[in-house]
C-alpha cells in the first residue's frame, strides 16, 4: 500500500471486514478470499499496545460485530432456509462464551444482520425486516420491532438518544429511519428517492450521514437529527461527479475520533463532519475507517492497515 500518510498492513489471512473498537483493541471479520467459504469467517483482535495479533475460531456467516457491556458480540445472518445467531465472545481470548440462535429464517436469499451499540447500554440487532433490542451482557432479545422493510444499516449517535436505520423495500429503494435509542420507537423517517437500492448511515454528533448509490455514481449526505433534513454538503460540491462527495461507484461516509472519513475510488479525505470542509485528501484505498487517539485502521483485501493521518484531519 502506497500513501505520504505513513502507514502499514497487518495480515489478517482474508481481507479486514466490519472494524470496531474496545479493550485498548481494535477488532474486525477477517473474510476468505473465496467469497462463496462463509463458514470460514473468522474474528481477529489486534491490540493497540503490544501490536499483536490474535486470530479467533470460525463463526460460518458472520456478517457484524460490536462492543457492548466489555462483550464482543458477533451476528450472523441465516443463510438461505437457515437460522441467524447472535454469540458473544470474550474480548480478550475471543472464546465464544455464548449467544443463542434467533427465530429469523430466510426462506428465499441470505438475510445480512447489523449491529449498533447505544452508549446508554442497549445492544440493537437488524436482520431481515426485524429489529432485536438485546441486552448487552447476556445477548437476551428484550424487544423485537418489525420494520416492515429490509435493514441495510444501523448506526447509534454518540449520546445515545438515536438510533439510525437504513431500510428498503421493492418500491423504495432507500428510507432512513430515526429511532428512540432506548425503545426503539420510530420518531421520524425520509426517503431518498434518487437512490437505487439501499444504502449505509453513520451517526455523529446531531445528526447522521448517508449513502447511497445513484447509479453508476453515488453521493453522501449529512441529515439533521432535529428534522432529517439535509445539511451539507453544498448543493455545488454534491452535484458534481469527480467532487468529494460524489464519485463513479460511489462515495461512503463513516464518522470516528469526532472526524468524518470519506473514501471512493478516487481515495480517502478526513473532514469536517458537521460542515463537510475537506481537512486533507489522500490518494489510496481504503474501506471501513475507524479512527482511535489520531490513528487510522481501516480494511485492504490483505488485511488491516494502519494509517497515520496528519494532525490537520483532527483539527
Amino acid at each position: 500500500m502506497t500513501s505520504s500518510w505513513p502507514s502499514r498492513v497487518i495480515r489478517t489471512r482474508g481481507s479486514a471486514q466490519q472494524l470496531v473498537a474496545g479493550d485498548q483493541a481494535i477488532y474486525g471479520l477477517s473474510v476468505p478470499k473465496d467469497a462463496d467459504d462463509a463458514t470460514s469467517v473468522s474474528v481477529f483482535r489486534y491490540d493497540i499496545a503490544t501490536r499483536r495479533l490474535r486470530r479467533g475460531t470460525a463463526l460460518a456467516d458472520a456478517d457484524a460485530i460490536a462492543m457492548a457491556d466489555g462483550r464482543l458480540w458477533v451476528a450472523a445472518g441465516g443463510p438461505e432456509g437457515g437460522p441467524s445467531h447472535l454469540y458473544g465472545l470474550n474480548p480478550r481470548t475471543l472464546a465464544v462464551e455464548g449467544g443463542e440462535s434467533l427465530g429469523v429464517t430466510s426462506l428465499f436469499s441470505p438475510y445480512y444482520a447489523q449491529l449498533a451499540a447505544v452508549p446508554s447500554g442497549i445492544l440493537w440487532l437488524g436482520v431481515g425486516e426485524d429489529l432485536y433490542g438485546l441486552d448487552p451482557r447476556t445477548g437476551q432479545v428484550d424487544s423485537e420491532i418489525v420494520v416492515g422493510s429490509e435493514i441495510d444499516s444501523l448506526a447509534a449517535d454518540p449520546a445515545g438518544r438515536y438510533l439510525y436505520i437504513a431500510t428498503q423495500t421493492s418500491t423504495t429503494p432507500l428510507v432512513v429511519q430515526e429511532r428512540d435509542a432506548r425503545s426503539g420507537a420510530l420518531l421520524r423517517q425520509r426517503s431518498v428517492p434518487q437512490a437505487i437500492a439501499g444504502g449505509s448511515v453513520s451517526a455523529t454528533s446531531g445528526g447522521v450521514w448517508v449513502s447511497y448509490r445513484t447509479g453508476m455514481a453515488g453521493t453522501s449526505e449529512r441529515l439533521d437529527a432535529d428534522s432529517l433534513n439535509r445539511t451539507a454538503p453544498p448543493a455545488s460540491v454534491s452535484n458534481t461527479i469527480g467532487t468529494t462527495y460524489y464519485q463513479i461507484m460511489g462515495t461512503w461516509v463513516s464518522v470516528s475520533d469526532g472526524v468524518g472519513w470519506v473514501t471512493s475510488i478516487s481515495g480517502i479525505s478526513c473532514v469536517d463532519p458537521t460542515t463537510s470542509r475537506v481537512r486533507a485528501h489522500e490518494t489510496v484505498m481504503l474501506g471501513g475507517p475507524l479512527a482511535v487517539s489520531h490513528t487510522l485502521y481501516a480494511t485492504v483485501s490483505s488485511g488491516l492497515a494502519i494509517v497515520h493521518p496528519p494532525e490537520r484531519c483532527f483539527t
